[in-house]
């Protein structure tokens, strides 16, 4: 019988802000398709509905790297298995929620990637699922950062690349840094990190 453990990681677009080789890598997800079930109804202030954009961000991880994520238009609760903790939704789950699977959101928090570990001696993800807190006005841009109007996109973006095994970062400017910033997508540092946990395609 499997060994599992939870762990929860607070990512780098999970905060506000606050008034080389730098990449962190935790273990890699125990297959190369990451498949994230995903079917948010209804559209950003801005316009974006919310699926495209989860979709967008999943794209935004796309490189040489042996490793891609699918989101599927399915829903599958983020919170099934975890409390308590069980292992009868091994799906990836993608929801907003006005609680973090009964536990109240800090102040400051905007999402969570639960993660549970498979625990041997290639020790590896086997479910990542993503929280979003509904108690935030979320929207969809690029760019700047807009005051009180968290980018739904690249929250999305650095919350999956915790569900690829990358930790926080906070030693150079990348989309792994512990809190939200300007920066929108994957930069060289973190798709170091992830060729560093998955390595590259056969050519």
């Amino acid at each position: 019988m499997k060994q599992h453990a939870l762990a929860i990681a607070f990512g780098a677009a999970l905060c506000v802000p606050p008034g080389a080789r730098a990449y962190e890598i935790g273990f890699p997800y125990y297959d190369a398709v990451v498949e994230m079930h995903v079917n948010i109804a209804g559209s950003s202030p801005s316009g974006a509905r919310w699926n495209t954009a989860f979709a967008e961000a999943a794209r935004r991880w796309d490189s040489d790297a042996d490793v891609r994520i699918d989101p599927v238009s399915q829903y599958s609760d983020p919170c099934a298995g975890v409390v308590p903790l069980t292992v009868n939704d091994p799906r990836n789950g993608v929801a907003f929620r006005d609680d973090l699977c009964g536990f109240s959101f800090d102040e400051d928090t905007l999402a969570v990637t639960l993660r549970m570990f498979q625990l041997y001696s290639d020790a590896s993800i086997v479910e990542a699922d993503i929280v979003f807190n509904d108690n935030v006005t979320w929207d969809v841009y690029d760019g700047a950062l807009r005051p009180g109007r968290p980018d739904f996109r690249r929250v999305a973006t650095h919350e999956l690349g915790h569900a690829l095994g990358l930790e926080h970062e906070d030693d150079v400017p990348a989309l792994m840094n512990s809190a939200i910033s300007g920066i929108d997508a994957p930069n060289d540092d973190d798709q170091s990190g992830v060729s560093a946990l998955y390595g590259a395609l056969a050519a």
